[in-house]
């Protein structure tokens, strides 16, 4: 069995384990990058995780359903790409898992910047810093 991941047309499947890892991980992310009034979207995407199941699928159009929460979940795993990209997150020991990982994360985000573009176009996520390293868009002055 596998967990999905759906919106619209698009959906693509993924091991339970691998579901359950990146609802966590965005959980994570999310709590770290939200600001007060996003605090709720957290919340609810952890209140889901504690019903998952095997072979449970996630219909991203449903699951999140306001424009601005469309937009933070974009944003967070824009992030989550971002940082394995970077290797800035998880064990650099291995080497085949970064591929997926990343790829996973960054179809996440295009699936959901793909429904905030039907109501607001052009629209991009500005993946955020979860820490002091400068990443894609985030620019440190120099001295």
């Amino acid at each position: 069995m596998a967990g999905n991941f759906t919106s619209g047309g698009s959906y693509f499947y993924v091991s339970n384990s691998r579901f359950c890892g990146l609802i966590e991980l965005a959980i994570e992310v999310g709590d770290h990058i939200a600001l007060p009034p996003q605090k709720t979207y957290v919340e609810r995407l952890r209140e889901f995780h504690g019903g998952i199941w095997p072979g449970i699928g996630l219909n991203l159009e449903e699951q999140f359903s306001e424009l601005g929460e469309r937009k933070f979940w974009s944003t967070v795993f824009a992030t989550l790409a971002w940082d394995y990209f970077d290797r800035s997150r998880g064990d650099q020991s291995q080497r085949g898992w970064q591929v997926a990982m990343i790829a996973q994360c960054y179809t996440l985000s295009c699936m959901l910047t793909q429904l905030v573009n039907q109501v607001e176009h052009p629209w991009e996520p500005n993946p955020q810093p979860v820490d002091d390293r400068p990443g894609p868009f985030r620019f440190k002055s120099l001295p």
